[in-house]
């Protein structure tokens, strides 16, 4: 399960995600999730939630300091429909994935319990 809150004024509102169509319902509005940070995607970095990868586009290698580490990051959740049909035979179609901008998310390391 992963925690989204919605950032509104003047009261912050939580929204539990339990799956893709909650992420959806998210889409343009300013979310924060929590995972586990991985540099090998097929889009570039991104954060493995329970319910799935949100990408961080446009992550310059700097964010390798984050690399498998548990994470939050915070800013306006998108959501890319894929390219499938709309490229040539034998070129591989970029996927259906949700995303943040990179030059507007916020990321942080969660300190572990000692």
């Amino acid at each position: 399960m992963v925690t989204l809150c919605g950032c509104t004024e003047p009261t912050p509102t939580t929204h539990v995600a339990d799956s893709a169509d909650n992420l959806q319902e998210m889409v343009g509005q300013k979310v924060t999730l929590q995972g586990e940070y991985e540099l090998s995607g097929k889009l570039g970095p991104f954060v493995l939630t329970s319910i799935g990868q949100v990408y961080i586009l446009g992550a310059r290698s700097l964010d390798g300091l984050f690399d498998g580490k548990t994470v939050t990051v915070k800013g306006v959740l998108r959501h890319r429909s894929g390219d499938v049909g709309s490229v040539p035979e034998g070129v591989t179609a970029m996927p259906d994935h949700y995303y943040f901008d990179h030059e507007t998310a916020q990321l942080a390391i969660v300190d572990s319990p000692n």
